[in-house]
């Protein structure tokens, strides 16, 4: 009796991926792995799953009447997801939220470890800046308290561009490194949607669910008259 196939659409970047999604103990498996430009409509019609990164917008555009059952991101971010298009049509998803966690909480540790070894601060005599208390931020500053680090934290969140892999929507110009603002407010998403329409700007995006420093919020996308990307995101439920 011949297998099931699964057919895999993965992003070259993707790390790992063509080793990993080569084969599946039960299906026939067939692994097409290309440059996040080639991830099109039409090379997904025969797809039914899709592994991709932050560089390939997944909405409608990209799905529409295909055969894909299931998108997955090698990212943390989710920003490039259209969520709640793809629940709508029973479509799975998944993400690598929390697998950085770990590492990245190990790396600041030891990045200052290597600055009181090299004389440059005293540990543990010194306050801890911690910029987006999330899930990483959050533990980062856990362990500055357990070790007497005095941390202070805020609740912003830094996404910048990658080079070649903005994080749409963006600026009109999304170079390497820049980062758009977002702006949070303390009314629900009909009124910020109601207030620009009153004051004539554009709505580009939204609301759309997110994902902000403290927890999951709702946006709204606007531009200012250069281009530049705006987004006005509230973590009250509508």
């Amino acid at each position: 009796m011949p297998l099931p196939s699964l057919r895999i659409v993965a992003d070259a970047h993707a790390w790992g991926a063509a080793h990993a999604f080569r084969h599946f103990p039960g299906f026939a498996t067939k692994l097409t792995v290309v440059e996040h430009a080639a991830i099109t409509h039409a090379l997904l019609q025969q797809a039914d799953v899709l592994v991709t990164r932050s560089s390939t917008r997944v909405d409608a555009r990209l799905l529409a009447d295909t055969a894909v059952r299931f998108v997955g991101t090698a990212t943390v971010g989710e920003d490039h997801v259209d969520k709640a298009w793809l629940a709508a049509r029973g479509i799975a998803f998944a993400s690598a939220a929390g697998s950085s966690t770990g590492s990245v909480v190990e790396y600041g540790i030891a990045a200052l470890l290597a600055l009181h070894a090299g004389g440059l601060i005293d540990l543990p005599h010194i306050r801890l800046g911690v910029v987006g208390v999330g899930r990483i931020g959050g533990r980062l500053a856990g362990v500055g308290a357990a070790r007497g680090t005095a941390p202070r934290s805020g609740s912003q969140k830094l996404t910048p561009h990658g080079a070649g892999a903005g994080f749409p929507p963006n600026a009109a110009v999304a170079r390497p490194g820049t980062i758009d603002v977002c702006f949070i407010t303390a009314v629900g998403a009909p009124d910020i949607m109601a207030h620009l329409r009153s004051c004539g700007v554009a709505v580009e995006l939204g609301p759309v669910e997110q994902t902000g420093a403290i927890g999951p919020m709702t946006s709204v996308y606007c531009r200012d008259p250069d281009g530049n990307l705006i987004e006005i995101a509230s973590y009250l439920a509508d």
